[in-house]
């Protein structure tokens, strides 16, 4: 009886250690993004970024910039980018409102960096540092 006893302890416990290694992943190795976003030469602030992930196996990230930067945690994997960034019309910041009760605002980013965006972002393991250098025409 006390053979079977430690046999089961043993077992039991090799079992807990293989449910251990195997089962408690967290999931695909994450990289640490800190990148830069500029427009002709600029800094671009207030940017809203959208990383939408080519392979479809991850979540869409994003985030914003200030004073053009950004910082994200993601799983490593290859990116499609999107960067958009408003303002108002009148350039005062007050929203404009429309008859039609629209509210107007200008894209500052061409759409071949977002609605059409070609920018793509490998994320690896460990650190990355993209830098995005948009022009605007």
């Amino acid at each position: 009886m006390a053979i079977g006893t430690g046999r089961t302890v043993l077992h039991n416990g090799i079992a807990c250690v293989l449910i251990c290694l195997t089962g408690c992943s967290r999931g695909p190795a994450g990289g640490h993004v800190e990148g830069e976003v500029t427009l002709d030469g600029k800094p671009l602030d207030n940017a809203v970024i959208r990383l939408v992930p080519i392979d479809g196996q991850t979540g869409t990230a994003g985030g914003t910039t200030k004073n053009g930067k950004f910082e994200l945690q993601l799983p490593a994997s290859k990116y499609r980018v999107e960067i958009s960034a408003t303002k108002m019309p009148n350039g005062t910041g007050e929203i404009e409102r429309h008859s039609s009760g629209d509210v107007k605002v200008v894209e500052l980013v061409p759409e071949k960096y977002n609605t059409k965006s070609e920018l793509v972002l490998d994320v690896h393991t460990g650190q990355n540092a993209p830098h995005f250098d948009l022009k605007s025409n």
